[in-house]
């Protein structure tokens, strides 16, 4: 019986180690991308929310803005909501 207790925290750390890479990783990848859009040469741009679906391997961006910087003036390129 000692014997089964080790597997057993290891196996609930292990889970709690995995459900919160779960938890942080939309804020990860948002912040992932707005580091690429912000350093676009001649564009920037920034996403306000992401969710990620793991089971199906899918993910949703939300409030996309592409802007191009001409004469550092913002023109609107390409906006979602």
């Amino acid at each position: 019986m000692v014997a089964k207790r080790p597997l057993t925290i290891a196996v609930l750390l292990v889970l709690l180690l995995l459900i919160g890479i779960r938890i942080a990783l939309p804020s990860m990848v948002k912040d992932y991308l707005n580091g690429k859009l912000a350093d676009m040469g001649d564009y920037r741009g920034y996403i306000t929310d992401v969710d990620i679906a793991l089971w199906r391997g899918a993910y949703s961006l939300h409030a996309v803005d592409v802007s191009k910087i001409d004469n550092s003036v913002p023109v609107p390129f390409f906006v979602s909501a």
